[in-house]
């Protein structure tokens, strides 16, 4: 099996249909992610199979898939795949506690893995993380919501941010529109709101920018999402959910 780079599987699979058969044995490796498709002897199903390595054997054995099924047609059936964001909001901590005085503007950067969308004839059958992630609880423990928790943090500068071939950078914009300092050790980013986007002069990916206004009503922000300011920028994958502007979400673990 072997590996490839992001940037590879954007040019040679991305929205691209890919019609297998008996002699066709799929393999792709990208970050920590392998995952294998064939058809079965009689080519009336795909099989699918996915782990994850670098891992420890207790996530290996949590993570390795068996051979999942799905029905095929081999006149009619084809693969696509997309690129994408996780399936959950994501979690990071600044490198320093963040302090935002009334009416600062700052801006912030972190980095965010991707996964791997699997249809077959334009229809969503599985999903993949490039990276493997722990789950996390933000908010209070009545009234949160499951996320993400990541090992980038948000940094002050983009040339902090290390951004591995699997990750995305993400430019944050934060507005204290509040009478008290803003004070926080977590940040929560709604990653079904945001799209991917490439450039004609950047190898990286970016996400859509969020702008986070901080207007401490019960610790809430006013959050918008709109595409980067990029040369040749183009959306390679729209947003899970479209967002109305002027979402209201806790985005802040004030301290």
């Amino acid at each position: 099996m072997s590996k490839i780079t992001t940037e590879d599987f954007i040019s040679k699979y991305l929205g691209r249909k890919i019609y297998l058969n008996k002699d066709k044995h799929l393999e792709i490796k990208i970050g920590q992610l392998e995952l294998e498709l064939k058809l079965s002897d009689d080519d009336s199903e795909l099989l699918m199979r996915s782990r994850y390595v670098g891992v420890s054997k207790l996530l290996k054995e949590k993570f390795e898939t068996e051979w999942h099924k799905a029905a095929w047609k081999p006149e009619h059936s084809y693969i696509t795949f997309s690129l994408g964001l996780p399936d959950h909001p994501v979690v990071l901590k600044p490198d320093v506690c963040q302090h935002i005085l009334p009416g600062q503007d700052t801006l912030a950067y972190c980095s965010i893995p991707l996964s791997i969308g699997l249809a077959i004839n334009e229809v969503n059958v599985a999903e993949y993380l490039l990276t493997v992630l722990s789950k996390t609880w933000f908010g209070e423990p009545h009234e949160g919501i499951l996320g993400y928790s990541l090992k980038s943090q948000v940094l002050s500068s983009k040339a902090k941010v290390k951004i591995p071939p699997t990750h995305a950078i993400c430019t944050i914009e934060i507005e204290n529109r509040s009478t008290e300092v803003l004070r926080f050790d977590r940040l929560c980013l709604r990653t079904e709101y945001m799209g991917l986007f490439n450039s004609s002069e950047e190898k990286i990916l970016h996400t859509s920018v969020c702008k986070m206004r901080y207007i401490d009503k019960d610790k809430m922000s006013k959050i918008n999402y709109v595409p980067p300011a990029l040369n040749g920028s183009a959306q390679i994958t729209p947003p899970r959910m479209k967002s109305n502007q002027g979402l209201i979400f806790k985005s802040f673990k004030t301290i």
